[in-house]
């Protein structure tokens, strides 16, 4: 389909909905350079230069803890790419990412679950969660009070596979998230965690990564993309 043959289409109330959210917040490209620098939202503001990522100015976050909003746009894209509709988060923290995943999830009828341990990101990111959901009516997020490891297991337990996750809680806890979604991944899952440029210590943790074929991109932070290698390989149907 031709970009001029969409000019009349309808967007989706999820993609209404995501677009209003996170278009808005990128800097036009001839906006004045140092008023841009001034701005809260560079990424630079929260991570230095590096030989890994030379110009984290490029990329935009609302805070520390939260994922460049980029990331935040990958997600939301290959969600709709692989028409993946059980959908986990490790780490909701505000629930900026997980109400972006749900918006994704909406255009197929799928669903997200999320999993924060700290009680007050937890009940910020209920609230968040809540108000989204009465604008969106068809945005489907389960927000958990657990660990991520826990709830994957849960949802296993009660025959829920899973297609795709967001790995971005503490980054001690997301080795024994990998090991459980090892076996409860659908064929094809695709697992994404946040966090793993050299400053951080996510692939130290994660060790060799043995039976995953990955991918790493240089973005500020750092992102890495997972699959089974035996899936990959075609061997698991």
């Amino acid at each position: 389909m031709f970009e001029d043959d969409r000019a009349d289409e309808k967007l989706s109330p999820g993609e209404e909905a995501f677009a209003a959210q996170y278009a808005p917040a990128r800097p036009a490209a001839d906006a004045n350079a140092e008023a841009v620098r001034d701005l809260a939202v560079l990424e630079s503001a929260f991570t230095p230069p590096s030989a890994w990522c030379p110009e984290p100015n490029l990329w935009l976050s609302s805070d520390a803890d939260a994922p460049e909003s980029e990331v935040i746009e990958f997600l939301y894209a290959l969600i709709v790419l692989t028409k993946a509709r059980i959908v986990v988060e490790t780490g909701t923290y505000l629930g900026k990412t997980a109400i972006a995943l749900g918006y994704a999830v909406s255009l197929h009828r799928g669903h997200v679950h999320t999993a924060e341990t700290d009680v007050r990101r937890y009940n910020e990111a209920a609230e968040a969660i809540q108000s989204a959901t009465c604008s969106t009516p068809h945005l489907s997020v389960t927000l958990w009070n657990a660990t991520g490891a826990y709830m994957i297991r849960a949802l296993s337990d009660e025959g829920k596979r899973i297609d795709l996750a967001f790995l971005d809680s503490s980054i001690e806890a997301r080795v024994d998230e990998l090991q459980a979604l090892y076996s409860r991944i659908k064929p094809g899952g695709v697992v994404v965690i946040h966090d793993a440029a050299p400053h951080h210590a996510t692939m130290g943790y994660l060790g060799s990564l043995k039976g995953w074929n990955w991918l790493r991109f240089r973005t500020p932070r750092g992102l890495l993309v997972l699959q089974r290698t035996e899936d990959v390989e075609g061997v698991r149907l």
